[in-house]
């Protein structure tokens, strides 16, 4: 998405034609949420619209009825989400989408109340109320039982629980709960590598509060140990991924190289 030519828009758009231009031409949210075939052009078959794709690394999450989220997007939290880059249901925004919402800091509110109106017609309409649907995960996580004395609960304790658990103080911005964290449900744990080993040093929003970067403190075992906990806690319905510390070393390698 590169909404630079937005926000030199004099004025709102408000019928679907001009959703649909500030999402699909102006925004272009399609080249990193659409798959690409072997030469790199978007899929265009219809079914593969917005349908998840991956740039530099990062996995773009699919905005249809393919999405993981566990919780369903709404036009509210598309909106919270673009006009902030933090959704109390969703999460923080992070690497390449951190600076999409940098960019529409300059675009109208009402010019990104359409883009979250177009978005949400993609998505699959809310099961249930979105704050039960929540209370229900966050308690299921709670529930799961996995002991902090492995290696990786270790690692959550003393690095990420201060301020992704649900009790204690704020310390930084907003406490993000990780059981509705689209990245730990994915089909593959890229995006959660990625953001452990680079953290959040450039975010959305000052207010939001940074993360810090793990990738000079933790090994690949450090690392994938933790990911496979906070798979396990946060998401203990979904099926345990493999070759994690093989994942954590290719992205470490990645980032070293480019």
């Amino acid at each position: 998405l590169s909404p630079g030519p937005i926000a030199r828009r004099p004025g709102a758009l408000a019928s679907m034609e001009s959703r649909c231009v500030l999402v699909e031409s102006l925004g272009h949210c399609g080249a990193c949420h659409t798959p690409r075939n072997a030469l790199g052009a978007e899929r265009t078959a219809a079914a593969l619209h917005l349908a998840g794709g991956d740039v530099d690394s990062w996995h773009a999450p699919a905005l249809t009825a393919l999405s993981r989220a566990p919780i369903a997007w709404t036009e509210a939290e598309l909106f919270t989400y673009l006009r902030t880059g933090f959704s109390q249901f969703h999460g923080t925004a992070a690497g390449p989408m951190a600076q999409v919402v940098q960019q529409l800091a300059a675009v109208p509110d009402a010019d990104i109340r359409a883009m979250a109106t177009y978005l949400a017609s993609f998505a699959p309409a809310p099961s249930a109320d979105p704050a039960a649907q929540a209370a229900a995960l966050k308690q299921a996580a709670e529930a799961s039982l996995r002991p902090l004395d492995t290696l990786g609960g270790k690692l959550y304790d003393g690095a990420c629980a201060s301020c992704h658990s649900e009790s204690g103080p704020k310390l930084f911005g907003v406490r993000p709960a990780l059981a509705l964290n689209t990245n730990v449900r994915a089909a593959t744990p890229d995006n959660l590598i990625r953001v452990i080993l680079d953290g959040i040093p450039d975010p959305a929003a000052a207010d939001l509060g940074d993360m810090p970067a793990f990738r000079d403190s933790f090994s690949d075992e450090q690392v994938a140990a933790l990911v496979n906990y906070m798979r396990g806690k946060f998401a203990p319905n979904a099926p345990a991924w493999s070759g994690v510390e093989h994942d954590v070393a290719r992205l470490r390698a990645h980032q070293t190289t480019h």
